[in-house]
């Protein structure tokens, strides 16, 4: 959700957008999570570049995942 709600049409017409750099641009900058289901959209298109790109960030943010887990002894 939108922090102001009246940004909220915008942000969906954003978060749908399938361009390159519109896309890569939203998951960089609105994605926190590795789970975020707008990976798994990018990582199923044709576009081989953006499927690689989302695959990549849900990598990194795995990783991050890890290291934070054993920074705090959370475990794997």
């Amino acid at each position: 959700p939108a922090a102001v709600p009246e940004l909220e049409p915008m942000l969906a017409i954003l978060r749908a957008d399938e361009s390159d750099a519109t896309r890569m641009a939203w998951i960089a900058a609105r994605v926190r999570r590795p789970e975020d289901p707008i990976l798994a959209e990018t990582e199923a298109l044709a576009d081989a570049r953006l499927a690689d790109f989302a695959r990549d960030f849900r990598s990194w943010m795995d990783d991050v995942q890890a290291e934070r887990r054993r920074e705090l002894n959370l475990g794997p």
